[in-house]
């Protein structure tokens, strides 16, 4: 097992219409479109479910993983032109917000919230790297310790 899903199998972790893994294929060719090398947790926690909708205790509050198939249309059709040059989108909020790796100052590349109406001006830093990123899935956001909650997931 993987450390993404060792972290997202924990008792703790509150998930809402889990799907089933993504194949290796699909992920290997994700991997092969992808404009820059992205961090091998991604595609082991798309291993682990090949979207989903999550608690996440960062804003927004709640993770909806878009499936393989989707984010390959994204890279394919870039609906969001000036958006895709700096940014790779691999989910949301549901809502407004969009999540994507900020690709601007490279690798490690920190994980933000987009809103596509207002553009790229309109990001914000929720996770520094996608380990932490992976840390807050599943799990309810808390005002005063939601630094307690994070630190159960040492070993992501």
């Amino acid at each position: 097992m993987n450390s993404v899903a060792k972290v997202l199998s924990q008792t703790d972790r509150k998930f809402f219409l889990k799907s089933a893994p993504a194949s290796d294929t699909e992920v290997e060719n994700l991997s092969k479109n992808s404009p820059v090398e992205l961090p091998n947790e991604y595609f082991d926690l798309l291993r682990f479910s090949d979207g989903f909708e999550s608690e996440l205790a960062l804003p927004p509050l709640r993770l909806c993983l878009y499936e393989v198939a989707y984010v390959g249309e994204l890279l394919h059709d870039r609906p969001f032109e000036e958006i895709h040059d700096r940014f790779f989108i691999f989910g949301g909020n549901g809502g407004l917000e969009t999540i994507a790796f900020d690709l601007g100052n490279g690798a490690p590349f920190p994980v933000v919230m987009i809103d596509l109406i207002g553009g790229e001006d309109t990001s914000i830093e929720i996770a520094s790297d996608f380990n932490s990123f992976v840390a807050a899935i599943g799990i309810e956001y808390r005002e005063n310790n939601e630094a307690a909650n994070l630190n159960k997931t040492e070993d992501v």
